[in-house]
């Protein structure tokens, strides 16, 4: 039985589903990255299959910026990647709903770059709910099951993070 390309890309789809809610659990932001860089790989091939170009290339840009953000913590550079992601995502986009995937991914990377702990979190988290709106227009079944339960898995690790925090002073 040969699989069609969109169901090669609904399965990349459930394996991003695995692959982002294990490194959601994760506390450690360095290992949280470079988790996130092999599942924004996975997510990259993933759209291609389903056609989704627009969050394809934001799925690329999260790749480069996620590693690059484990070595500097710098806005100029976070500019660069969201700049980027701005002419590369206006120059594919061919329906508005697009432009969530690449909300998303402007969010995520001034999160990366720009905060840690709590914030990070809640920067990931907003721009969770921005790709949940992208999956649902791109038809992407992983991906909408994925953001539903990161955001509830990010709101339990921002608990935590949060419960860490006061309990140390």
């Amino acid at each position: 039985m040969e699989l069609s390309t969109e169901e090669v890309g609904q399965l990349l789809g459930i394996l991003s589903y695995i692959l982002g809610v294990s490194f959601f659990f994760q506390k450690d932001d360095r290992k949280l990255k470079k988790l996130m860089i092999v599942f924004n790989i996975n997510h990259m091939i993933h759209f291609l299959f389903l056609g989704a170009l627009v969050s394809a290339l934001s799925s690329f840009i999260s790749v480069l910026r996620t590693f690059v953000s484990i070595y500097t913590k710098s806005k100029y550079i976070a500019s660069v990647f969201i700049l980027v992601g701005a002419v590369l995502s206006s120059s594919y986009m061919t329906a508005p709903y697009e432009m969530f995937g690449f909300l998303g991914m402007c969010i995520g990377t001034y999160s990366i770059f720009m905060l840690q702990g709590v914030l990070l979190r809640v920067g990931l988290l907003l721009g969770s709910i921005l790709w949940l709106v992208n999956n649902i227009f791109v038809g992407s079944i992983g991906g909408v099951l994925l953001e539903s339960t990161l955001i509830v898995v990010n709101l339990i690790t921002i608990k935590r993070l949060y419960g860490d925090q006061v309990k140390s002073y």
